[in-house]
């Protein structure tokens, strides 16, 4: 996937305002992505992401059922680092402190422009590639100049990694300084 090609990238909207989930449905925004799933609860889009293989989740802050930041939780539990922007027709700050803290992408107030929101999915979305790419990245280098298989290193804790990348850097750069030794 190059960065402006979303095609094959799944968005959910969870909304409790059918209009809104009709407008995203029918939206230039369901063209530039290759799958947009709308849910009106909460637990259905749980359920939802149990299912599919998610980019983006695009959440109401304030719905009856469960609230944005808790349905954010749940979705993390089963899918860590979900990329998510949320949307709120009366933005308490709370909420927004609460979710610049769990690490949104935006928190966008209602109403909004259709093509206001694309370009916050495409911004969205090019975070999730890149991220998804240095992750790749990292993989091979984990498995190239360490020990480790990359299933073992994701259990490591934050200190654990943060040794392995050092020592496996160190490794790179003797590497590095061998063969422009012998190189010359």
């Amino acid at each position: 996937m190059k960065t402006n090609d979303f095609s094959d990238s799944t968005i959910l909207f969870v909304d409790d305002e059918h209009d809104i989930l009709e407008l995203m449905q029918s939206s230039p925004i369901s063209q530039d992505v290759g799958k947009v799933l709308v849910s009106d609860h909460p637990l259905k889009a749980l359920e939802l992401i149990k299912k599919e293989r998610m980019d983006l989740v695009i959440l109401d802050i304030a719905m009856p059922q469960m609230d944005g930041i808790t349905l954010l939780k749940e979705m993390r539990n089963i899918i860590p680092g979900l990329a998510c922007i949320y949307l709120s027709g009366h933005a308490d700050k709370k909420y927004v402190q609460q979710a610049l803290r769990l690490g949104v992408h935006e928190f966008l107030d209602k109403p909004f422009g259709v093509e206001f929101l694309q370009v916050h999915i495409r911004k969205a979305l090019e975070v999730v590639y890149y991220e998804r790419l240095l992750k790749d990245i990292l993989e091979l280098f984990i498995c190239e100049n360490t020990t480790l298989d990359f299933s073992r290193y994701q259990q490591l804790s934050h200190a654990e990694k943060d040794h392995v990348i050092r020592a496996a850097l160190a490794t790179t750069k003797l590497k590095i300084a061998n063969r422009r030794e012998r190189a010359r």
